[in-house]
């Protein structure tokens, strides 16, 4: 029998736990994990305009906001689970989940990412959920190789970054779905074709039509974590969950708070591929450095078609200042210039506004994650800026 998993444990991807199970080291090092999986990409389709318009309706709102997530991602999580595959990520309207290939026999991998997907699409469409008709997803799926980068440690924070071609390849694939689909990558296609049917569309990507069904297994967790692998787990967590977790209160996280989000796109230059691990390390670590001597708050690495991008908040838990939005420009302005001597091309966007920061997920696989109308200015004014930094009105005038 599997034991329950710890409020620690749900909190991180079974991928980084198994490999502090297994060979638990002394103290936490920088790595990049390269290996062969299946990836699946999901996103929420009109995510924006739903969290727009539930963000407007104050506290109501942002409680609605919540159920509709939690709902929709509990059921999505267990899905990924019972089809053996792991949630590496999780953000405010999407999903990347991984199916290692080293686990599976050769072609089971991308098989099992196949009918969850399928399973996924068929549990949106009997979800019930207040404020929407329906709830649609885009899906994308690719394999190949993928990293696990492990960088970080300023202040104990590390920080776990997927990459690699599959990675990208399921982003671009999820491009190209439309609200309900599942499209797959040339590579995927190859290895599926045999048993599930398909659509062609451009660049040899295809649309994934059901034929047939699978059964679902499931996955156990390791059936102990020796101490200094449960003690490295919590390095990874955000200064938010900590605050909360030591003062045993986890589960009540979820508020509005008014933030100032500064948004980092360091470029597709920031991967394995073009960045050597300990270029990666060193660039992790002054953001890092940076980001906390101004008094804010790391709250994940984003990965998407656009790369890795580094969402910050001033004024989240465990602290919050009267001048944070003064705190968030002097922190992108010194940003700014580290990105610029390190031949980074990247932009950085920042925007102040009320958000809704909780936990995201079900007690099998939660992240905390900060959601709203200053949240999607921020990433959008970072992709726009390129080697800029561009701010909204609300910040300016702050």
């Amino acid at each position: 029998m599997n034991r329950s998993l710890t409020e620690v444990e749900s909190l991180l991807p079974a991928t980084l736990i198994r490999r502090l199970a297994l060979d638990p080291p002394a103290e936490l090092l920088p790595t990049d994990e390269a290996f062969d999986a299946t990836v699946l990409f999901l996103d929420i389709s009109g995510f924006v305009d739903l969290s727009n318009r539930l963000s407007a309706q104050g506290a109501v709102g942002a409680e609605t906001l919540s159920t509709i997530l939690n709902t929709f991602f509990e059921h999505v999580i267990d899905t990924v689970y019972a089809f053996e595959g792991d949630v590496v990520k999780l953000a405010g309207d999407g999903m990347i989940a991984v199916w290692d290939a080293r686990a599976f026999a050769k072609g089971s991998a991308v098989l099992n990412a196949a009918w969850c997907a399928f399973r996924i699409q068929d549990q949106c469409a009997e979800l019930s959920l207040p404020e929407l008709e329906k709830l649609l997803t885009k899906i994308g799926l690719a394999n190949g190789q993928i990293h696990m980068l492990c960088v970080g440690g300023a202040q104990d924070r590390w920080e776990l970054i997927p990459s690699g071609p599959s990675l990208i390849e399921a982003c671009e694939a999820e491009q190209r779905a439309r609200p309900g689909e599942i499209v797959a990558s040339p590579g995927f296609w190859e290895e599926v074709k045999a048993g599930i049917q398909g659509e062609r569309l451009p660049n040899k990507y295809y649309r994934l039509k059901r034929s047939g069904d699978a059964n679902a297994a499931s996955v156990p967790i390791p059936d102990k974590l020796p101490p200094t692998a449960a003690n490295h787990l919590k390095s990874f967590l955000p200064r938010s969950v900590l605050s909360r977790l030591d003062r045993g209160i986890l589960n009540w996280i979820g508020e509005l708070r008014r933030v100032t989000v500064l948004f980092v796109y360091p470029g597709k230059r920031f991967n394995p591929r073009a960045l050597a691990l300990d270029e990666i390390q060193k660039l992790t670590v002054d953001l890092q450095k940076l980001v906390y001597h101004f008094g804010g708050n790391i709250n994940k690495w984003t990965v998407d078609e656009k790369g890795a991008g580094l969402i910050v908040g001033f004024g989240l838990p465990p602290k919050a200042h009267e001048d944070d939005p003064a705190r968030a420009v002097t922190a992108a302005l010194e940003i700014g210039r580290l990105m610029s001597e390190t031949g980074i091309e990247g932009g950085i966007g920042l925007a102040t506004g009320t958000i809704y920061c909780g936990l995201v997920g079900c007690s099998r696989r939660r992240e905390y994650t900060v959601i709203g109308p200053a949240v999607n200015r921020a990433a959008r004014l970072a992709f726009a800026a390129k080697e800029l930094i561009l701010c909204d009105e609300a910040t300016r005038y702050a």
